[in-house]
């Protein structure tokens, strides 16, 4: 009678049992089940530093959904890693095959919380040598108790996967259920309380809309909504990138008094005063934003006061991605096999979809959403047909790309050109996307719906010398669209043409919905419509030193501020000389007239230091 095999398991064995067995005589299946649970673990440990990473190393691109997609998503792929290794390691050396599971899982470990902890601070190969020195140490513990680590690893691996199947159930039932109670518990509205939709197109520069007179028809539909309210043709955000813009439109003040900026990335959670989707909640209406901008547009910096913040893991590819060795694999596999986009980049389709379902889930409360289109930001990829829409050439586009280090390259005529074109088609597809939401919503008998349609900044071609935004305060970083909607409520057909900010909208929204205004903010209401632009009619922006923009840039090298009043603006540089351009006269702003009117500069400046007043908070 031949000897039983000892690497099949028959029954419950004791460490000590197993200890007297050949080290090496782990099995296929052992090794498998080894990186099933060395996946697992690892998958828990990502989730809970990334989590615990968010708050203090202002980590971002998580939420709570890590802590079930990453364990079971590492326990596949562990598994997977472990067949393929056990089984080349029993074929060519079985004597060794437990140090070799050993010796790949457990690096495999310690390079995730040590990428998420040395992230942006030490090199890549630094982390890698460090990892694998940790590997090593640990490496020798295990080994002198190889046998009785296996035994654990096949008792456990069941408890351990059944935690990961457990919370993926539990936790994306734990968070409906809380938006849920949250709902529930919202108090009482009056029945005539508008719906309110803020459709925020990130980095849309206003004369580039067909609306507003640029030649190629990119805006057919937003050209027709115009006719139905508000369109104020001289529109400014309150910064040219996104967090501090958005930031504005919450709380209705400017980029200094916010204190927000690339060298403070807290959002709205360092930000005391009250903003503007709290105090909607706080008078009876659900609260959800929809962001496509995962940068920085995010529920970790924008969420106080929505019931529900829809951002990360919202498809199977963007789960996959967002974790960490999913990042790994996109910018080391998928970026040198020629994709360039923004990973699981998510369209306005997508963001349409995600809305609307929301919005039907409690059709008696209204709601406030806030919805941000990423589809006009760079590398310009806009879904056929509208990529080529305007040109055959724009299918070439994708050389501006900041995600891969192409933010400042040089571009010869064709290729600007193919890339404006692109652009252009990105702005036609929102522009559809919108009328199918609107239309949409009135199909719903949603009609009682104040419709925004804004920008959180705009875009450089080369005006200038510049390209994309985030490093000056010319108009075309600066001027977005501004149209309010509201039939029978709101003029229609009204185009004013003074300079106002879109950070207006805070007290705007609140007036229109005849909400008492608890907001500390400094941008006052534009829902007096009859009136015309007094002397008090001003926009602000400011963009503090950023250095991650090309050092040619003003931003480079200090901060700047600006103010557009009237005909001018003046724009002040902490370290350089002022620019004064006449922006009626001078749209391309090419003509410096400081130092030639000292008094209109003399003015715009008191006035614009006068205006820095303290944060609100």
């Amino acid at each position: 009678m031949s000897a039983p095999d000892p690497s099949v398991h028959r029954g419950p064995v004791s460490p000590a049992t197993h200890s007297r067995t050949a080290s090496h005589d782990v099995g296929r299946s052992g090794i498998i089940l080894a990186g099933l649970w060395f996946g697992v673990v690892c998958g828990f440990i990502e989730g809970l530093v990334q989590l615990s990473a968010q708050t203090w190393l202002d980590s971002k691109f998580v939420s709570v959904q890590i802590l079930w997609v990453a364990p079971c998503l590492y326990g596949v792929l562990f598994g997977l890693a472990g067949a393929a290794v056990g089984y080349a390691a029993l074929r060519i050396a079985p004597a060794l095959a437990h140090v070799a599971i050993f010796l790949v899982f457990v690096f495999l470990t310690m390079l995730v919380p040590l990428s998420i902890l040395l992230q942006d601070q030490v090199a890549v190969y630094a982390i890698l040598i460090l990892a694998f020195g940790l590997t090593v140490v640990l490496l020798r513990w295990l080994l002198a108790r190889s046998n009785t680590v296996l035994w654990f690893i096949r008792r456990s691996v069941p408890w351990l996967a059944g935690a990961a199947l457990l919370a993926a159930l539990v936790i994306p039932f734990s968070v409906r259920l809380l938006e849920g109670q949250a709902v529930a518990s919202l108090p009482v509205h009056r029945p005539d309380t508008p719906n309110i939709v803020m459709l925020v197109v990130d980095t849309l520069r206003a004369d580039h809309m067909s609306t507003l007179g640029y030649e190629r028809s990119t805006t057919p539909y937003l050209d027709k909504l115009a006719q139905e309210g508000v369109l104020y043709t001289r529109a400014y955000a309150t910064s040219p990138w996104s967090l501090p813009s958005h930031v504005s439109l919450m709380t209705g003040n400017t980029f200094r008094q916010n204190e927000i900026g690339w060298y403070n990335h807290q959002g709205l959670r360092s930000y005391a005063a009250p903003v503007l989707p709290e105090v909607l909640r706080q008078n009876g209406y659900r609260t959800g934003a929809f962001s496509a901008n995962v940068f920085w547009v995010t529920h970790d910096r924008l969420g106080r006061g929505f019931i529900h913040f829809d951002d990360f893991f919202y498809n199977a590819e963007d789960a996959v991605l967002r974790t960490m060795y999913g990042r790994v694999f996109e910018k080391y596999v998928m970026q040198k096999l020629g994709y360039e986009d923004i990973p699981a980049r998510r369209h306005a389709a997508d963001i349409n979809a995600a809305f609307l379902s929301w919005a039907g889930h409690a059709p008696d409360r209204p709601f406030f959403a806030l919805l941000n289109y990423m589809d006009v930001h760079d590398p310009y990829l806009p879904p056929e047909p509208y990529r080529t829409r305007f040109s055959a050439a724009a299918g070439s586009s994708g050389v501006l790309n900041w995600r891969v280090g192409r933010s400042d390259p040089v571009l010869d005529k064709a290729q600007l050109a193919a890339e404006i074109a692109a652009y252009d088609g990105g702005i036609a597809y929102v522009d559809e996307q919108i009328r199918l939401l609107v239309e949409e919503l009135n199909r719903r008998g949603m009609s009682n719906t104040i419709i925004v349609v804004t920008g959180d900044h705009g875009e450089s071609f080369g005006e200038h010398g510049f390209l994309l935004h985030g490093h000056s305060l010319y108009n075309e970083q600066l001027h977005v669209p501004l149209l309010l909607v509201w039939p029978g409520h709101i003029p229609a057909g009204l185009r004013p043409a003074y300079p106002v900010s879109n950070a207006s909208l805070a007290a705007t929204l609140l007036e229109l919905c005849r909400l008492e205004n608890p907001l500390l903010a400094s941008e006052p209401s534009l829902a007096q419509w009859q009136f015309a632009a007094g002397p008090d009619s001003a926009a602000r922006a400011y963009v503090e030193q950023t250095p991650w923009v090309p050092e040619r840039s003003p931003a480079y090298t200090g901060s700047l501020s600006s103010i557009l009043q009237g005909d001018w603006q003046l724009i002040l540089h902490e370290h350089d000389k002022p620019l004064l351009f006449n922006v009626l006269e001078d749209p391309a702003e090419s003509n410096n007239l400081a130092g030639q009117l000292q008094q209109v500069e003399q003015d715009l400046s008191a006035r614009l230091t006068g205006l820095a007043v303290q944060p609100a908070h």
